[in-house]
């Protein structure tokens, strides 16, 4: 059994599979119990040096040990099954969830940090979401009047942070990108973000705090041409759906396409459920570049879809209005 504030690892025989794991301020009462500090961790469970499961578990929040034994304990109790190579609930067959909170697993702790110190400059963690998209997770911004929401800002390579998101939740899984591993490719690229988050203040007004930490990853580019690089030839030839400009925006923005041939187009706007918003475009279309400016004068700020269809070629690519 070794530290984990080091990323070690805690060791156990298959006869010993049933782990509990204590918050940072109790005193060691068993001598094969692991007393941890306030952190978020990665779990993983490796059987004759073969990793058969792990799961993410957030434990960063002040309201312990106020709050700890409220609904009957903080303790997480955690058994693996080396036959089935997973991880459960105590004595139970639920599956343990490979992303969860202490929050969530013990409702009763709330999710605050006003008395972890530096905390937000520490927020912000990255992890693969299991198919290979960034999660974002990050706990509670320490406001005593609470949060109204929080702002992902996001850039990829060397360009500059936009606004790309909001959420009131403390995670967010970036679908858009794809994360590489490995050795490197040729089209790979880098993806970073960074959040702020807007709270209510005592005159009924929002704030908006500092930046969280940043956070970045590996992740694939677009693609290349084949024994040449990247031409106006070559762009000339292919369908190419252009993000929005600008972008957040409010109320109007405009969408660019490209296409290599005449085709019947529809462009159509949706919102995050899915429901068409607006149709921009259905009609044939001669080959080349078009524009088409899209108003937002009557929706709601937030996140929608935009999406092209033109013979065989589809895309859907992502605006946010912001009012």
């Amino acid at each position: 059994m070794t530290d984990l504030f080091g990323g070690g690892t805690l060791s156990t025989s298959q006869n010993n599979k049933w782990l509990e794991f204590y918050a940072c301020w109790e005193q060691l009462t068993y001598p094969d119990s692991l007393t941890f500090g306030l952190g978020y961790y990665k779990f993983t469970a490796r059987v004759n040096g073969i990793i058969k499961d792990y799961f993410y578990i957030d434990y960063r929040t002040s309201d312990l040990p106020e709050n700890y034994n409220t609904g009957g304990g903080g303790d997480i109790s955690i058994t693996f099954n080396v036959s089935a190579g997973k991880f459960y609930e105590g004595s139970t067959q639920n599956e343990f969830p490979t992303f969860t909170t202490i929050w969530d697993e013990r409702p009763w702790i709330a999710a605050s940090t006003l008395e972890l110190p530096n905390f937000w400059e520490n927020a912000l963690v990255l992890v693969n979401d299991g198919n290979n998209h960034p999660l974002l997770v990050w706990g509670a911004y320490p406001s005593q009047l609470g949060i109204d929401h929080y702002n992902i800002y996001k850039k990829i390579g060397g360009g500059q942070f936009e606004l790309y998101a909001e959420t009131e939740a403390l995670a967010y899984v970036d679908e858009s990108e794809v994360i590489i591993s490995g050795a490197s490719q040729a089209n790979e690229t880098v993806a970073y973000y960074k959040l702020t988050a807007v709270y209510p203040t005592q005159g009924n007004t929002l704030a908006t705090s500092e930046y969280s930490n940043t956070v970045s990853t590996r992740v694939a580019g677009e693609p290349l041409d084949k024994g040449s690089s990247f031409s106006y030839q070559n762009e000339l030839k292919r369908f190419s759906l252009f993000q929005n400009y600008p972008n957040p925006f409010n109320p109007s923005t405009v969408i660019t396409y490209h296409l290599p041939g005449n085709n019947f187009v529809t462009l159509k706007v949706y919102d995050i459920l899915g429901r068409e918003i607006a149709t921009l475009v259905n009609e044939l279309k001669d080959p080349g570049s078009h524009s088409v400016e899209f108003n937002a004068s009557g929706l709601a700020g937030g996140i929608y879809l935009y999406r092209i269809q033109a013979g065989n070629y589809a895309e859907t690519r992502r605006l946010l209005l912001q009012k």
